[in-house]
């Protein structure tokens, strides 16, 4: 999926350093007499601006836009058998953030005492019960703050579903912003 990014002036200077580096390279490659040369020069000239281009909005990105959760609190609601979050998202960069994803990853973690010596050398088709068809992974991303300007701060609140057949799960969560 395409993602507009919110460009800073310092992604304005990167863009312009490498559009600079890209004139020098256009000269260099216009004194060459030799065409095999010439056309090869000229294509890595294209080719190695665009990956410094994009190597920068990365990294440029990446130190600019940043977010933290803040009083992050995590819910096990046992009437419709979800799990809820919620908590603060705050801009501690100085840019404004077009998003942030909230991604949650819950891992079954079952303990080893279930295991009986009579099915651990089984074949993996041999054992075709119901309790292997259960996933052991449930993984969610949520769009929490959107045009989040800097040192602003946002409630939010999300729920997903959690197996009653987890038991002792782990929790992952991770915060993308751009």
């Amino acid at each position: 999926m395409l993602q507009i990014i919110h460009l800073t002036y310092i992604h304005t200077i990167a863009i312009c350093f490498c559009f600079l580096i890209f004139i020098l390279l256009l000269m260099a490659t216009f004194k060459q007499k030799d065409k095999r040369i010439f056309w090869t020069m000229l294509i890595m000239s294209f080719v190695g601006t665009f990956i410094m281009i994009g190597f920068f909005m990365i990294v440029i990105d990446r130190y600019t836009k940043k977010a933290h959760i803040e009083n992050l609190h995590v819910k096990r609601i046992l009437r419709n058998e979800s799990i809820a979050f919620s908590g603060i998202i705050r801009n501690t960069g100085g840019f404004k953030i077009k998003r942030c994803t909230y991604e949650i990853k819950l891992i079954n973690n079952p303990s080893l005492g279930s295991v009986n010596s009579s099915n651990v050398f089984l074949p993996s088709g041999a054992n075709s019960s119901n309790e292997d068809k259960k996933t052991s992974i449930v993984y969610k991303k949520f769009i929490i703050a959107k045009d989040l300007e800097a040192d602003e701060f946002r409630y939010f609140s999300l729920s997903m579903p959690y197996p009653p057949y987890f038991s002792r799960a782990s929790s992952y969560q991770k915060l993308n912003c751009h």
